[in-house]
This record gives structure tokens, sequence and C-alpha cells, in this order.
């Protein structure tokens, strides 16, 4: 009885279909994990957002601090008394999880996990993270709030109080962006759109989404790489012809000159 086997041609043909089914299982599963990845960023941020509306109502309506410093908070900021309520203590404190000064002065590895709200599973962190002086934040709080208290926010519904942020080795999502840089505070000019042009922010009256940069970053003028404006519910503000669709200031009319 004569043994069956593959000819030279047989065997290039099978693997050929097995690389084509390759290439198109390939993306599908990347997509999935991408998918995947944006849930639990935004399942994250929806947690911040609810444990910052519960901070403002149990403080009188005022909000927790975006940051100690002008720039990047160190380990040792995070740690000092000055940043007891700013966001990424207060809010996990509240919520009885680890705040960035536990993980500062614990195991700092555990800051980049599932295991911390701030942490962005989709974001690509610099090389050797865990051993920078300085942690990285690839989810930020609105930098221009400027401490407004929350029943002050005249637009709740388009308020930005969390956004992603864009750390050192990522690609901006608009040229004319800021440098990205991780800090724990930032607003329209780092923010970055993780998910095919999209990116996710939380707003004032506890609802997350996901929205395409080019309604958050500015393209022109003065306006170019940072926010838009006039801001929705700004005088002069036209929605059928601006894209602008959030405010980063307590009043969209923005008195005291912060924006763009």
């Amino acid at each position: 009885m004569k043994k069956c086997a593959f000819t030279l041609i047989e065997l290039l043909v099978v693997i050929t279909i097995i690389a084509i089914l390759v290439s198109l299982v390939m993306p599908a599963v990347a997509s999935v994990r991408k998918s995947a990845k944006q849930t639990q960023a935004l399942s994250n941020m929806r947690q911040l957002g609810t444990a910052f509306i519960n901070y403002s109502g149990d403080h009188n309506g005022q909000l927790p601090g975006d940051k100690v410093t002008g720039a990047n908070d160190s380990r040792g900021d995070v740690q000092s008394a000055a940043a007891t309520e700013v966001w990424y203590n207060a809010l996990p404190r509240q919520m009885g999880k680890k705040t960035a000064a536990d993980y500062a002065t614990g195991a700092h590895a555990d800051f980049y996990t599932n295991d911390n709200l701030a942490f962005c599973p989709a974001a690509t962190y610099p090389a050797n993270v865990a051993n920078q002086s300085t942690p990285y934040f690839a989810i930020a709080m609105n930098s221009k709030l400027n401490g407004a208290p929350l029943p002050t926010i005249q637009e709740p519904m388009k308020t930005v109080i969390f956004l992603e942020g864009g750390l050192p080795n990522e690609t901006k999502s608009y040229s004319g962006q800021s440098a990205y840089n991780g800090q724990p505070a930032v607003y329209a000019s780092r923010f970055i759109a993780r998910y095919n042009g999209n990116g996710l922010l939380v707003f004032a009256d506890g609802h997350a989404e996901a929205m395409p940069w080019k309604n958050v970053i500015g393209t022109t003028g003065k306006n170019n790489g940072k926010a838009i404006t006039p801001q929705p519910g700004a005088t002069g503000y036209n929605e059928a012809t601006s894209l602008a669709r959030v405010v980063w200031t307590a009043d969209p009319n923005d008195p005291a000159g912060s924006l763009p």
C-alpha cells in the first residue's frame, strides 16, 4: 500500500492559506484587544468621575486639587502634605483604594496596573517607568477648572473633568499640540486620542464618552493645538459652524482669559 505524501507545491499552498488566514485573524484579534483596553479605561474614568462628584458633595461643592507643582508631580510631591487633597490621592482614598502616595511609598510598578484607577491600559508608558522619579499619568484632571466649585459649572454635560493625557513617547493626536509629558492635570493641548482618532473624557455631570480629537483640539490661529473657542454655551458659539463640543472652564465665556 502506497503512503500518501504532500508534494512541495501542495505544502506551499497549505502554508499560503495559513498565512492568509493569520493575516485576516490578527487584525480582528488586535481590534478586540484594543476595544477591551478602551472599555477598561472608560470604566476607570467613570469611577473617577463618580468619586469626583461625591468628593465635591462632601466638601461643600469644592473640587479636589489638580496637582501640586506647575508641571509633573514627583514621587516626593505626591507624598507631601500639599498633595493630600489632590485628585490622585483624595479620590482613591474616598473609594477605599490605594492612593498615588501609597504607590509612591510601596511597589512603584503597581501604579501601572489595573489596580490603579489612574492607569490606562491603552497608553504606551515610557521604558522602565517604574524606576522613574516621577509618576506618569495617562489619565488626568482638567487643568482649566481653576478650583471653581462644582455648582458654578454652567455647562456640566459639556464641561470636562477628566481626560486622557499623552505620555512622552506617544505620538501627538495633532502636531500643533504641546509636548506630551504625563502631567496629572492637562487640557486640550495634551489630550490624546488613543482609539482610532477618538479619546476618552469624563464630564461634570458624571458621564464619560469617546470623542474625536477634532472636536476637542483647535487647528487654526490662536487655537492651534489648544482649546477651541468660543466654547459651547459661550457668546458667539454656533454649533452648526463650530467643531467645539467640550467646555474647559466653569463659565464658557472664560472671563479669566485662561483659554485657549
